[in-house]
């Protein structure tokens, strides 16, 4: 509430000041020959603040601005009505209540009555609450996750660059031996439904025609990888790096081999193309950025990428939008509840 009420203060002509007591808040307007100050307690009953630690903190804040100017103070007490926030009040004529219940303020008959329009701005807070609270709660979320975006940094993406090494191994090695393992490994139809050879959909995954080939998708593996391995952690982009992968080698086989195409591809573009849609999905339960990827400019990357492939020769796009669309489907109720988890922390 302390904060809330705080930000409608802000937005009505007034300075917030923070103290080093987290249940208090200044909030001060500069006049030409005075300064206006409300001194906010937030639960005064429940932490303890009673009338001469109350006077403490007055008298404290009036050395502190101690010549900057004649200093009017307010002493708002944010809480639930009771009689030891009516004894509180009633230690100073310029100490109102707000009742945190009610939603409404409170101001006894020994008190001054209004405090430079002060209560016409109480009264309007009452009517706004719950979009304050909204809009706080959103902000809230956006400095979690950059708060767990810059805890991620810390950590290497271990899972991203260790696929790199593998598939450059493995394209090494290929290039040593010739077709033997392309033979074993590639994503073939007949091979996987009818010799239920199905460790193809994983070995595909890692082979490559050439250079180029790997160079392509070896860069776009790390780039994102990075990303999301740096905020889902390492267990969870390697799970859903060859959940995209098997889900879109499984879509592209399945539609060859119903079409009676005798065809055979290899490559990680269904995988990478999976990690581009949880990039997707992170993006979109982030409010539309995740550090400098921001919603229009992945939008713009996944639009070229799926042009590339319709106007490139001898190209799986049938594995790349299942990849695509596997990462974000799987990926989207798992960073649910994570930002859910996030949130309530």
């Amino acid at each position: 509430m302390l904060h809330v009420l705080s930000r409608h203060f802000v937005e009505n002509g007034f300075q917030e000041s923070r103290s080093s007591l987290e249940f208090l808040l200044l909030l001060t307007q500069q006049q030409i020959n005075c300064i206006n100050m409300i001194l906010m307690v937030d639960h005064p009953v429940e932490n303890g603040i009673t009338p001469e630690y109350l006077k403490a903190i007055k008298d404290s804040v009036h050395r502190q601005f101690d010549g900057l100017g004649e200093l009017h103070i307010l002493t708002l007490l944010l809480g639930p009505m009771s009689e030891e926030m009516k004894e509180l009040s009633s230690t100073g004529f310029m100490n109102w209540c707000y009742d945190t219940q009610e939603k409404r303020p409170v101001i006894y008959e020994h008190q001054i009555a209004d405090f430079y329009g002060v209560k016409s701005i109480l009264d309007g807070f009452s009517m706004k609450e719950s979009y304050y609270q909204e809009l706080l709660q959103g902000e809230k979320a956006a400095k979690e996750g950059t708060i767990a975006e810059s805890k991620g940094k810390k950590s290497l993406p271990i899972m991203a660059g260790m696929l790199v090494g593998i598939n450059i191994i493995v394209f090494l090695i290929c290039t040593l031996m010739g077709d033997v393992v392309y033979n074993k490994g590639v994503l073939y139809g007949p091979a996987m439904f009818e010799q239920n050879e199905w460790y193809r959909l994983i070995t595909s995954m890692f082979l490559h025609g050439d250079f180029q080939h790997i160079l392509n998708n070896m860069i776009l593996l790390y780039c994102i990888g990075e990303l999301i391995e740096k905020r889902l952690g390492h267990l969870s982009f390697l799970v859903l790096y060859f959940i995209s992968g098997i889900g879109g080698g499984l879509l592209s086989a399945s539609i060859a081999y119903a079409d009676g195409l005798q065809v055979a591809s290899l490559g990680a573009s269904g995988a990478v193309f999976g990690l581009m849609g949880v990039l997707l999905a992170l993006v979109l339960f982030n409010r539309g950025r995740l550090g400098t990827v921001t919603l229009p400019r992945l939008l713009l990357m996944l639009a070229f990428s799926v042009y590339s492939g319709f106007t490139g020769g001898n190209i799986d796009n049938v594995a790349h939008i299942g990849g695509l669309l596997v990462g974000f489907l799987v990926s989207s109720p798992y960073i649910f509840v994570i930002r859910k988890a996030e949130q309530k922390r």
